[in-house]
This record gives structure tokens, sequence and C-alpha cells, in this order.
């Protein structure tokens, strides 16, 4: 169960990370649209792929703790993956949060 428990906080930290990641890369890209150009620069981009990367290593992290453990178990401790994100992008992407949206991280 401890295991399945570790693989989702892994999980849920990949995802978050994987996000940002992406999020940071799009913002130096052009704005995506569904022309080859467009889509190559962003599969061209380290970053965004890098961000792609760790989301898929999430995807699967999650995938391995559903086979250890009930989803009324893993479930609820992925909800962790929301306060990594916004602690995330608090200090790497500078974003600035409200006292309400620390408020909500926190309970």
């Amino acid at each position: 169960m401890w295991l399945a428990i570790a693989m989702t906080v892994l999980a849920a930290t990949g995802n978050s990370v994987g996000k940002v990641l992406q999020k940071q890369a799009a913002g130096r890209l052009p704005r995506l649209v569904l022309r080859r150009e467009v889509v190559g620069q962003f599969l061209g981009s380290r970053l965004y792929m890098l961000g792609m990367a760790c989301d898929l290593v999430g995807a699967l992290l999650m995938v391995a703790a559903f086979a250890h453990a009930p989803v009324s178990v893993v479930q609820p401790v992925s909800a962790v993956g929301l306060v990594i994100l916004l602690v995330f992008s608090h200090f790497y992407l500078a974003e600035r949060l409200r006292a309400a949206e620390w408020l909500a991280a926190a309970i």
C-alpha cells in the first residue's frame, strides 16, 4: 500500500512538473495551430519534449500505483499534484498567487 502511495505522489509530481515545463516552452513558441511547421516547432523544443516526458512518466507511475492499490486510495492521494503544481508554478514560473489560492492549497 505504501509503495502505491509513494508512486502516486511521484506520478503527481511528474505530471505537475511536466505541465509547468510545457507552459514555459509554449510561452516561447508560436500559438499552437495544426500546421506542420508549428507542430514541428513544438516537437523540436527540448523543453516542451522534456515536459511531455515528465508527464508520460507520471502517467506510467499512476498506472503502476493503480495496480498496487484501490482507486479509493490512489485517486485522493493524486490530488497532492495540484498543490505541487501550485507551488512549482509559483517558484519556477514566478506566478503570483493570492492569499485565497494559498489557503485553498493548504486546505
